[in-house]
């Protein structure tokens, strides 16, 4: 029989409960799964953090619904707003020849796709520019973006600290991504091999793999930016009476 090199919590796991849970009981979870610990294994460790953060998430989102919509309802306006100034971080410093595409008329679950993953759609459809171009538009700028978007949701808070709400709109925007994502993906590949698009005489199209692989990773992006503008506040704020 194996035994434990250390009596430290597993770190990713529980850096998942420091960031992705919810209410008032977050470090007291922590510090009771850190004592269980001691006697329990590593699986053990995972399931309760795993089974504790969405239960926290929906008994403050329940507990709290005005905040928490309001909480939503600025990160997304925060977010359609950098989409409506994004073209023009991209088109206007765009190297060579772009493709577009066009969602009117399309469901509204590709429309929600749409508005979360345009960073994803507008890296493929800029193919000849360089690696760090597309890297700025794919990453970098999202990052900032999302990044925001964790800080606005935090000042519709009163009183509460910021883990309260960025987890929140951190899940709901990874839940849009999971709901919405696999719909998504298929409009797009069937938009593209629909048509034959030619740049610059070379025929364009898009493998599932890679379309795949960049919307999880902008998903993990929005989730960190979410997070790391949430974390940008962590005292409490005084409510006056």
């Amino acid at each position: 029989m194996t035994k434990r090199t250390t009596n430290r919590p597993p770190a990713v796991a529980a850096w998942l409960l420091e960031h992705f849970g919810c209410g008032p009981n977050t470090d007291a979870m922590l510090g009771d799964l850190a004592e269980q610990y001691l006697h329990k294994s590593r699986m053990w460790y995972w399931r309760q953090v795993l089974k504790g953060i969405p239960v926290s998430m929906v008994n403050e989102a329940l507990g709290h619904k005005a905040i928490t919509a309001k909480a939503i309802v600025a990160g997304c306006i925060t977010w359609l707003t950098f989409l409506t100034i994004y073209p023009n971080f991209v088109f206007g410093f765009a190297g060579g020849p772009v493709l577009t595409f066009d969602i009117l008329g399309a469901p509204p679950l590709i429309g929600a796709w749409a508005a979360l993953s345009s960073p994803v759609a507008t890296s493929l459809i800029l193919p000849n520019n360089s690696m760090v171009f597309r890297i700025w538009i794919q990453f970098a700028l999202p990052l900032i973006a999302w990044t925001v978007c964790g800080w606005v949701v935090t000042r519709v808070d009163i009183g509460r600290t910021h883990r309260d709400l960025a987890p929140l709109f951190a899940g709901f925007v990874l839940l849009l991504n999971l709901v919405a994502g696999i719909p998504g993906l298929i409009w797009f590949l069937a938009k593209f091999s629909r048509f034959n698009y030619v740049i610059n005489g070379v025929p364009f199209s898009t493998l599932a793999p890679d379309l795949i692989a960049l919307t999880v990773a902008h998903a993990a992006v929005a989730v960190f930016g979410i997070l790391l503008g949430g974390s940008l506040r962590r005292t409490k704020s005084v409510v006056t009476t």
